[in-house]
């Protein structure tokens, strides 16, 4: 082969290879490597029933204007460099919450008087910051609001920047091939 075959064929490759990472993204298929959901591979569908989210992975946009958000994203709890306003990556938690429920963030988060698993709520991140605004509450969501969580305690999620509203919601993720917890 020659310099110019050699270089022809990269070309090409490359090509390839980029029009694939398009289609894929065009079919729906996400990448989660973050630690609070489980890391693999996800497909999101844009249509959805938001009466049916409860128990459902959904990818949202987080309000950019709350205080807590932008803090996240200084500390890099949230990545930089998405498709969500002020260039904020979507978040991908379950939907544990819809309109009527009634929260109780404490301690930890109960919704309609039942405990929920792995949900206490943590004063200092993991390099022993405060984190602000965490005060105990009692919510209840009004129509087109979602408390979203994961199954971890160290996720950054509904106890700390509340309900998510439905404009927010960019679609449900379902797992395709996932690995871990």
């Amino acid at each position: 082969m020659t310099g110019r075959s050699i270089a022809i064929t990269m070309s090409v490759s490359f090509l390839i290879v980029v029009l694939s990472l398009i289609l894929f993204w065009a079919m729906g298929f996400r990448l989660n490597i973050t630690r609070s959901m489980p890391r693999g591979l996800y497909r999101l569908s844009e249509n959805f029933d938001p009466k049916s989210l409860r128990g459902k992975i959904v990818s949202f946009c987080p309000d950019e204007k709350k205080t807590i958000i932008k803090i996240a994203v200084e500390r890099e709890y949230l990545k930089s460099s998405g498709l969500c306003p002020k260039n904020i990556k979507p978040i991908l938690k379950k939907v544990i919450g819809t309109s009527g429920d009634q929260i109780r963030v404490g301690t930890n988060v109960s919704i309609n008087g039942e405990l929920i698993p792995l949900s206490k709520i943590r004063v200092k991140d993991s390099k022993n910051r405060k984190i602000p605004g965490i005060e105990p509450r009692n919510i209840i969501l009004g129509p087109e609001e979602y408390w979203v969580m994961a199954p971890k305690i160290e996720s950054f999620d509904s106890r700390y920047f509340g309900s998510v509203r439905l404009n927010q919601i960019i679609g449900v993720s379902e797992p395709v091939w996932v690995f871990g917890n």
